[in-house]
C-alpha cells in the first residue's frame, strides 16, 4: 500500500472513531425496587443513571411477551416529574408500542453532555407460582438484551408481608462476582459492581405458600427439585471461580516473568526500526538549488513534477495541468464565452469553456508525446465523445463514470512515467515493509501486554504508532531526485511567495505560460493567477497565451478582466472532471428481562 493510501486509512479511521466519541452514552448507575404481592405479582420500579456525551432525545425498554406473565400499569418518571403517556414524541411523554414478540416503552427528552435518572414503573402479573410447599419468584430483573454494560447495580426485593430471614430462600443467577444477602424482614438484596453487555442477571426466591393465598396454585411440590438444581449450579459456579482464581494467580505470574521481557522489547524494537532505517532510509546530502530560482528546472511534464512533489500522489489538478500543457503547446486551444440571461426577469451571465483539438498537429507530433499525454488526448476526442474536435468542459460531468475509470488509469501510466525519471530509491519500499512490520509486532505484543495488565503494554502501544509513521518516510528520494525536488520546490516557492513580482516585465513574460501550467500542479491560487496575468498589456494575451481565447476574442479584454478570465477557467477545468481535491451459574429460565438503550 502506498504511503498516502496508508496515511488516508489511518485518518479515515480516526475520524470514525471521533465522529462515533462525539455520541454515545453509559448506564453508571441502576437501582430496582421490587415489591412481592400476595395476589402473585410483582410491582416493579427500575431506576437507571443515564450518563450522555452529545445530543440525545428518546429512551427505550423492552418487555418480552410470553405465556408465563403479563405486564400492566407502565409509568415514567424522572425525579418528582411524571412524563404523560401519549405518542406525540414531544419531551416528557411516553409511548408503550406492542410489538411481535416484546412490548416496547419509549419516552422523550432532550438531553446533551449531562447525566439524567430515568424511573421505569411496572406491574408484573401472576409471576409467582404457588406450589404447594412453597411460592416461588423466578424473574429476570436485567435481561441479556442490553448491549450496553451497566455499573453499579442493586437490587432490593421486599416481601409480601414481613417474615423472619429463615422464611425465605434466594439465589441469583448471572455473573459469578454479584452477592446477594437476606435482611431480617425477609428482604433479598442484590449487588453488582458491573454487568457486561448482554449478560442476565436473575434472581430466583422460595416464599411460604400462604403467602400468596390469592394466587393460583400448582399442585406439583418444587421445593426438593429447585435445592437440588441450585446446589448443581453452585458446585458448578465454585468450580469457575476456583479456576479463575487459579487463571489469575498464573497471570500475576506471568506479569511477573514478563515485565523485564516487555523493557527489553521495548528498546530492542527501536533498534531494530534504526538499522532498517540505517539501511534503507538514509538521504542524500541536502542541495542547493541551482540557476535562478525563477527558472523553468526543465521540461519535466506537469503531471510527473506533481508526482515528485506531491508523495507520489496524482490529482485531478494534474490532469487539468496536462490538458493546459497540451493547449501551451499547440495542440489545444481553450476558448471562453460569456453568455447573458435572466432568471426572474434578473439578467445574469453564464460561462462556457470549449476545448479544441488542432488534430493535424497532434497527428504530425505524436511521437513527441508521453504515453499518458497521448491517452488523454485520444480519450477526450476519439473516445468519450467520438471523434469530435471540440466539447465544451462541462460535458465531462455528464461523462463522470467514464471520465473517473480513465483517471485510474491514467493515474498508473504517469506512476510509471515517473518511475523512469528513478526519482526514488527502489529499495526504500523493501525498507519501508519492514519498517511497518517492525511496527506492527510490537503493536500486536502491546495490546497483548495491556490486556495481560501491563503498563508497559501503554508504551509498546505508543512505540508502534510511532514507527508506523516513521516508516512511511523511509522510501527516499535518489540524488537525482533529490536534486530535482530542491529545483522544483524552489520554483514553486518563488511562485507561492510572489517573488514573481521582483521580475522585468519582459522576462516575465516569457515564462508567463509555463508558470501558468506548472502553477496548477503547485496548488497556486486565483490571488497568484491574478498576479501573474496582470502583466499583460491590452491585446498581449494573444501573443504570450495564444492557447487561451477569452470572450471569444481578447482585443477587447483588459489586463484585470483576463486575470479573472484565467483564473475563472482554472476552476472549471478541476472541477469538470468530477474529482474535486483530494453470581451462580446455570439459570436463565428466569421470566421478564427485556432490554433497552437511547439515542
Amino acid at each position: 500500500m502506498k504511503p498516502a493510501k496508508t496515511l488516508s486509512a489511518l485518518l479515515f479511521l480516526i475520524l470514525a472513531a471521533a465522529v462515533w466519541a462525539d455520541k454515545h452514552y453509559t448506564l453508571p448507575k441502576v437501582r430496582i425496587e421490587a415489591q412481592v404481592l400476595p395476589d402473585a405479582g410483582l410491582q416493579i420500579q427500575e431506576s437507571r443513571t443515564y450518563r450522555f456525551s452529545g445530543s440525545f432525545t428518546y429512551a427505550y425498554r423492552t418487555f418480552p411477551k410470553n405465556d408465563v406473565i403479563r405486564y400492566s400499569g407502565f409509568e415514567l418518571w424522572e425525579g418528582e416529574r411524571a412524563y404523560s403517556r401519549d405518542d406525540s414524541k414531544a419531551p416528557y411523554t411516553f409511548r408503550v408500542v406492542e410489538e411481535k414478540e416484546q412490548w416496547r416503552v419509549t419516552w422523550y427528552y432532550k438531553s446533551r453532555d449531562e447525566s439524567r435518572t430515568f424511573t421505569v414503573r411496572y406491574k408484573v402479573e401472576e409471576l409467582i407460582r404457588r406450589h404447594p410447599d412453597a411460592g416461588v419468584l423466578y424473574y429476570q430483573f436485567i435481561g441479556s438484551e442490553w448491549k450496553l454494560k451497566q455499573s453499579d447495580i442493586r437490587i432490593l426485593i421486599k416481601p409480601p408481608a414481613e417474615m423472619a430471614a429463615g422464611a425465605v430462600r434466594e439465589w441469583v443467577h448471572g455473573p459469578l462476582w454479584a452477592q446477594s444477602r437476606i435482611e431480617t424482614d425477609g428482604t433479598i438484596e442484590v449487588e453488582c459492581s458491573t454487568l457486561p453487555a448482554r449478560t442476565y442477571l436473575e434472581v430466583r426466591a422460595l416464599y411460604p405458600a400462604e403467602a400468596f393465598m390469592a394466587g393460583p396454585m400448582f399442585d406439583e411440590p418444587v421445593v426438593e427439585k429447585i435445592l437440588q438444581e441450585e446446589s448443581a449450579w453452585a458446585q458448578k459456579a465454585n468450580e469457575l471461580r476456583q479456576k479463575e482464581a487459579a487463571r489469575r494467580e498464573k497471570l500475576a505470574a506471568i506479569r511477573e516473568r514478563i515485565k523485564p521481557a516487555l523493557a527489553v522489547l521495548f528498546f530492542l524494537a527501536a533498534v531494530i526500526w534504526w538499522m532498517i532505517f540505517d539501511r534503507y532510509g538514509r538521504r542524500p546530502l541536502t542541495l542547493s538549488s541551482q540557476g535562478s530560482v525563477g527558472d523553468i528546472p526543465d521540461d519535466t511534464p506537469p503531471a510527473v513534477v506533481s508526482y515528485l512533489l506531491n508523495h507520489r500522489m496524482i490529482t485531478s489538478r494534474d490532469l487539468a495541468a496536462t490538458v493546459m500543457d497540451l493547449a501551451a503547446r499547440g495542440l489545444i486551444t481553450i476558448s471562453e464565452e460569456k453568455e447573458s440571461k435572466s432568471l426572474f426577469g434578473k439578467p445574469y451571465s453564464k460561462t462556457r469553456y470549449t476545448l479544441q483539438l488542432n488534430r493535424k498537429a497532434w497527428q504530425q507530433r505524436q511521437a513527441e508525446l508521453m504515453p499518458f499525454e497521448q491517452a488523454l488526448v485520444t480519450f477526450f476526442f476519439d473516445d468519450l465523445f467520438s471523434g469530435q474536435d471540440a466539447f465544451e468542459m462541462s460535458a465531462l460531468r455528464k461523462e463522470s463514470g467514464r471520465v473517473q475509470k480513465f483517471f485510474s488509469q491514467w493515474q498508473k501510466m504517469v506512476t510509471a512515467a515517473a518511475l523512469e525519471k528513478n526519482y526514488y530509491e527502489a529499495v526504500g519500499s523493501r525498507g519501508m515493509v519492514l519498517g511497518l512490520l517492525v511496527s506492527g509486532v510490537v503493536l500486536i505484543l502491546g495490546v497483548i501486554s495491556v490486556i495481560l495488565g501491563q503498563l508497559w503494554g501503554i508504551a509498546l502501544i505508543i512505540e508502534a504508532i510511532v514507527l508506523f509513521v516513521a516508516s512511511l518516510f523511509i522510501q527516499h528520494r535518489t540524488a537525482d531526485g533529490e536534486r530535482a525536488y530542491v529545483r522544483w520546490k524552489a520554483l514553486k516557492s518563488y511562485l507561492k511567495k510572489y517573488q514573481f513580482r521582483s521580475l522585468e516585465k519582459s522576462s516575465l513574460l516569457s515564462r508567463l505560460d509555463r508558470y501558468l501550467v506548472y502553477g496548477l500542479v503547485f496548488g497556486l491560487y486565483k490571488k497568484h493567477y491574478q498576479q501573474l496575468t496582470a502583466s499583460l498589456g491590452s491585446g498581449q494575451e494573444s501573443v504570450y497565451l495564444p492557447w487561451f481565447v477569452a470572450h471569444g476574442g481578447s482585443g477587447g479584454l483588459t489586463p484585470a478582466s483576463f486575470s479573472a478570465s484565467f483564473s475563472s477557467m482554472v476552476s472549471s477545468m478541476t472541477s469538470a472532471s468530477g474529482f474535486g481535491g483530494g453470581a451462580a451459574t446455570g439459570g436463565g429460565g428466569g421470566a421478564g428481562g427485556g432490554g433497552g438503550g437511547a439515542g
